[in-house]
């Protein structure tokens, strides 16, 4: 007797949706702090600005999408005016690793 093949159903996950608090942004950003990867770091900044909502980010403070989408696409962006710009409006700032670690939100 064979028996049946057991079948899993996956689902689209979105980590953007898991940060949904001021806690849970630190402590992603605090991860890729610890990484020291700029691309990682790029990306992390790229879902953390997702998660606020790009488009009334951009809407609201006069930005396109495509703006925001560029500054925050590189990591050779992440000092540009616009990158600290964007992240200004987000309420964000490139802290320390120190900061971060001690309850930078």
């Amino acid at each position: 007797m064979e028996g049946k093949a057991m079948t899993e159903t996956f689902h689209p996950f979105d980590p953007a949706e898991a940060l949904n608090s001021a806690e849970s942004i630190r402590f992603f950003l605090v991860a890729a702090f610890e990484v020291a990867d700029p691309d990682y770091t790029t990306a992390v900044l790229q879902l953390v600005a997702r998660a606020k909502g790009l488009a009334e980010l951009a809407d609201t403070h006069g930005y396109s999408r495509e703006q925001i989408s560029t500054a925050l696409s590189s990591p050779d962006n992440l000092t540009s005016p616009l990158t600290l710009a964007v992240l200004d409006q987000l309420g964000l700032e490139l802290p320390s690793y120190h900061n971060l670690r001690s309850g930078w939100a």
